[in-house]
């Protein structure tokens, strides 16, 4: 793409003196060469001053945009993103810019034939070789079926959720509403039962005392089982008396020491978001008790710049997190689901002998 109007600049410098130092004879190249080498390259590419100003897009990127390069450069190029994806596109660019790092971002740009495409916009910073930053070179690459492939995949995940939540809620209210009513009435009767009716001579039988308070502890156990079927404190209280409530429960029945805290969490959240939060650390705390020998758990959580971040971590023995992955326990998969869905990030780190950390970051917002 001939550079008619674009006159040589500290970018077009500092690529060339990456091509001259790492190139195959190290030899100094013009501001021509480079345009006619990254016109050959299929990749739609673009390179920009650090103040964003377009200042070369090669032959593949007019192509799919289907815009002559005079309307292109400078801000032009802006013309044909999404206007909701703009901004982002913009501070992103200038928070890397601040920085000189790399980026990455994906955002909706349109075509030729007048339809937006989801691309992957990759950007890495050009540098002069006293280290000064002078703007970016980035390619683009149109991820539009594999991100319909996700969204197909995440809207099934989510009515597979949905539908399992929703029978968990009924089999919740079940347990509560019947059995654990039905189980409260028997050991109230139970404690009549072993009582000297007066006037009557005989004793209770000696056995009544017990089974009356293992109905006890069988209807502790359901309303438990009830609760963690369905979390009405989430649905009434928010997410940080449903995270609490979680801990607070996990120690009265597993006798381990749990320390929770909750910090800056916003008063309302989407159902979804507070859903997926709650299961994670339900399977986390199980997952613990189970497998991990911890005597001591901390879950934190808290609000961070339009998002949630949460923290579970114990002092067990720890496991090899690669063999678990190929392992594909259900536990893990569960919780990576649940966080996918709400398009949030899961890490987690773990060291035989040195404990596990589970970090899970989930957005506030979350696309339509």
């Amino acid at each position: 793409m001939p550079l008619s109007k674009v006159s040589p600049t500290a970018a077009f410098s500092a690529l060339a003196d990456l091509f001259a130092t790492h190139g195959p004879v190290g030899a100094p190249v013009s501001e021509r060469t480079l345009a006619t080498l990254l016109d050959s390259i299929p990749t739609s590419i673009w390179i920009a001053a650090s103040n964003q100003a377009f200042i070369f897009v090669n032959r593949a990127l007019l192509e799919f945009t289907g815009r002559k390069v005079d309307e292109e450069l400078d801000a032009g190029w802006r013309a044909r993103l999404h206007p909701d994806d703009l901004a982002l596109r913009i501070k992103e660019y200038a928070d890397a810019a601040e920085q000189a790092r790399l980026f990455t971002i994906e955002y909706r740009l349109r075509r030729a034939d007048g339809q937006y495409r989801w691309v992957r916009d990759r950007g890495t910073p050009l540098v002069l070789q006293d280290g000064t930053h002078v703007g970016y070179i980035g390619t683009l690459v149109d991820i539009t079926e594999a991100q319909e492939s996700e969204d197909a995949r995440r809207i099934l995940a989510d009515r597979f959720l949905q539908a399992q939540e929703s029978e968990r809620t009924r089999i919740a209210r079940e347990l509560h509403d019947d059995i654990g009513q039905r189980l409260a009435i028997l050991s109230i009767q139970m404690q009549r039962a072993g009582k000297p009716v007066s006037g009557l001579p005989g004793q209770a039988h000696p056995d009544l005392p017990d089974l009356s308070a293992k109905a006890k502890e069988i209807a502790s156990r359901v309303a438990s089982l009830s609760h963690q079927l369905h979390s009405s404190v989430l649905e009434y209280l928010g997410l940080k008396a449903a995270v609490e409530s979680c801990c607070r429960e996990f120690v009265e029945q597993r006798k381990l020491k749990v320390v929770c805290t909750c910090t800056n969490i916003p008063g309302s959240i989407v159902e979804a978001v507070g859903l997926s939060v709650v299961r994670v650390v339900q399977e986390a705390l199980n997952n613990v008790q189970k497998h991990s020998g911890a005597t001591e758990v901390r879950v934190h959580l808290t609000g961070v710049e339009n998002a949630l971040l949460l923290e579970i971590s114990d002092n067990g023995h720890g496991f090899d997190v690669q063999q678990a992955r190929l392992a594909a326990g259900l536990g893990l998969i569960s919780m990576r689901e649940r966080v996918n869905l709400v398009r949030g990030t899961m890490e987690i780190v773990s060291v035989p002998g040195k404990g596990t950390r589970i970090t899970a970051r989930v957005p506030l917002t979350q696309k339509q």
